[in-house]
């Protein structure tokens, strides 16, 4: 059996798309043929020459430039995301000669033959796909933004396409004049992009597959947080039974060898071609301050250079804006204060106190470090109570 593979990659993620690749040939069946469909827009012929050392008899490399296609399409980035993940709403039209093709994301490792999940029968179906790893915020993105019940979304991480029907249901065209639209608002809803639109256009037209076969290592990397919503059990029992473990998300194991799970990657990186080269990518102080201003950011436009302030909270975000402000020394925090002070100083092994510690302090602005508004909403009106001037009480939706 032929198994169409589709990948898209630029210079910077050859390494990256050789080792997904590499691990899909570890486990690859003689038996059946492996071809490798290469969407790029920039991709020299020395990285094109060394990806085609991994050929065999039964593999074969086939490089599609989509320079023309992506004429006058914008290219935008969101998010952690470049503009070579919209590349895979191209794969139907050009690959019109297969009734379906696999997708796979370059952040990722297979760790069982692919050929089982190519197999799986989606004729009924525009795509198959597997749920996504589910936390609050994403859940909120999903029904807010998209518009969609959460139990219907998917990670469009591993995707296997029915090509005559995606083609049949226009889904290219409706994605882009979503992402068109959007891309034309000062505040961009689909911060997944064609991940976001997909799950718009094909809602309620996907097969889902086991999450084994897209196991998303956010909960593996940190040791939490637990997964939330309907298909809590499910994820928590595919990271004990993975086929596929998909590194999504900001951090990536060539930046953080150290996060539980990238163990798992570089078992294939020091098997493949690109093991020096992504050696070369791990730079621990460029690293740790991307780390650091990824997600969100200490709200720096509110308050001025050098205050003297109290930061209040020491949870997720709190811990970031006391890392990002050591690092650039940008201002002083006098007073790291949170209500579970008692029993964040036993477990996390930081300086943070009570906030009744806040009258006795002389600061400029107390900044509130945490996530959601109505938890700033009921800190900030126990602030006022004790005196703390509403004027001098800073809080911004960080993550917005």
């Amino acid at each position: 059996m032929v198994i169409p593979i589709v990948l898209a990659a630029d210079d910077k993620y050859v390494p990256m798309l050789g080792v997904t690749i590499h691990s899909i040939l570890m486990n690859s069946c003689v038996e059946d043929e492996y071809y490798f469909y290469i969407f790029y827009t920039q991709m020299n012929k020395m990285h094109r020459q060394r990806i085609e050392l991994m050929k065999k008899k039964n593999v074969k490399f086939f490089f599609v430039n989509l320079t023309e296609k992506m004429f006058g399409i914008r290219r935008e980035r969101s998010n952690h995301l470049s503009i070579e993940t919209v590349y895979r709403l191209f794969i139907p039209e050009i690959l019109q000669e297969y009734d379906k093709v696999l997708y796979l994301d370059c952040d990722l490792v297979v760790t069982s033959n692919i050929a089982e999940l190519y197999k799986t029968d989606i004729s009924s179906y525009i795509l198959g796909a597997a749920y996504d790893a589910y936390s609050d915020g994403v859940i909120e993105h999903i029904e807010t933004a998209l518009k969609i019940p959460y139990e219907t979304a998917f990670n469009a991480g591993v995707l296997l396409i029915n090509t005559k029907k995606f083609l049949q249901e226009k889904v290219k065209e409706r994605c882009f004049s979503l992402l068109n639209e959007d891309w034309n608002h000062e505040e961009r809803q689909y911060i997944y992009m064609d991940q976001d639109v997909l799950n718009i256009t094909c809602n309620g037209k996907v097969h889902f597959f086991p999450m084994e076969w897209n196991y998303q290592w956010g909960c593996m990397k940190y040791g939490g947080p637990e997964p939330v919503g309907v298909f809590a059990e499910e994820y928590r029992q595919a990271q004990e039974n993975y086929r596929l473990i998909h590194f999504s998300g900001c951090e990536k194991p060539w930046e953080y060898p150290e996060l539980c799970g990238s163990q798992v990657y570089w078992h294939y990186a020091r098997q493949s071609y690109f093991y020096e080269e992504l050696l070369r990518l791990i730079s621990p102080w460029e690293a740790y301050k991307k780390h650091l201003f990824m997600r969100l950011s200490f709200p720096f436009q509110l308050v001025k250079p050098k205050s003297n302030i109290v930061l209040y909270g020491a949870g997720f975000v709190g811990q970031m804006f006391k890392h990002q402000i050591d690092t650039t020394a940008y201002c002083n925090v006098l007073l790291w204060a949170d209500k579970n002070y008692k029993e964040i100083q036993n477990t996390e092994y930081l300086y943070v106190l009570s906030p009744l510690k806040i009258k006795e302090t002389e600061y400029d602005y107390v900044v509130i470090a945490v996530e959601e508004k109505n938890m700033a909403d009921t800190i900030k009106g126990e602030l006022t109570a004790v005196g703390v001037p509403l004027k001098k009480i800073v809080w911004a939706n960080y993550f917005k």
